[in-house]
């Protein structure tokens, strides 16, 4: 069985913590007024039982490591760089406080290109809620002995997956009416169905990290690295998520 390998260092370091049993490990992010707020988070989310890392040094409050103002100065940049290193290391980013300045917008913009799921404390002040424009997207249906394609607008939260919602008349009852909104392949084939966008979007970026959606849907099918263990696990516990069977949807 042929496949094409993707080993860059994202997937190998996701397989090395999926392979040592690690819990989630979370990024929180945010301004340092908020470093009271964000204390709270580390609690409750090591009680939730995952690992944080966080910002730790507030440059604000007066401390003899940066009293002298070059080294201040020095300090700021090194803090960037390391808390951006925080995020690489991180399985998803939680952004403290109801106000986001310049050096926060870049670190949420800065995990939504890794693919980092994100959670806000308050999701107003989130600064791109929706970057994504909807285009055109094909899907397939399975109606009775034949199979029809129909397209509607869809984002692409991530490269090769897309998210959309079922039409109306195209929902199954039961399941596929309480979770119309869809992750897809570029393909057109269904992954995963969700009660809301949010939840969609969020799932994309979940997974994003697991293979190069980009390829066609034969490839993946026999490319050895897309751990098909770990997708359904991050459907399953990590979202609210419903998983489709490899088969097209069918049709009403």
């Amino acid at each position: 069985m042929s496949h094409l390998p993707l080993r860059t260092p994202e997937h190998r370091l996701s397989a090395a913590k999926r392979d040592l049993g690690l819990p989630v490990i979370v990024a929180i992010c945010g301004s340092t007024r908020f470093m009271a707020q964000m204390n709270e988070a580390e609690l409750r989310e090591t009680f939730a039982g995952r690992i944080v890392v966080k910002p730790a040094c507030d440059l604000k409050n007066p401390h003899p490591l940066w009293a002298d103002p070059a080294r201040a100065e020095r300090l700021k940049a090194d803090l960037g760089e390391l808390h951006r290193a925080k995020i690489r290391l991180a399985d998803e980013v939680l952004v403290v406080g109801d106000y986001v300045g310049d050096s926060t917008r870049s670190e949420i913009r800065y995990a939504r290109a890794l693919g980092k799921p994100l959670r806000f404390t308050h999701p107003e002040a989130d600064p791109d809620p929706s970057p994504l424009p909807a285009a055109p997207y094909e899907i397939a249906l399975n109606g009775a002995g034949a199979t029809v394609s129909i397209s509607l607008p869809a984002v692409e939260p991530v490269p090769g997956l897309h998210v959309y919602e079922l039409p109306a008349g195209h929902r199954e009852e039961g399941d596929g009416a309480a979770n119309p909104w869809r992750l897809g392949h570029h393909s057109g084939k269904a992954l995963a169905a969700f009660p809301s966008e949010d939840d969609a979007l969020r799932a994309a970026r979940e997974v994003a990290d697991l293979t190069d959606w980009t390829r066609p849907a034969e490839d993946l099918r026999t490319n050895e690295d897309l751990d098909l263990d770990e997708y359904i696990d991050r459907i399953e516990t990590r979202t609210n998520g419903l998983l489709i069977t490899p088969q097209t949807e069918p049709a009403r």
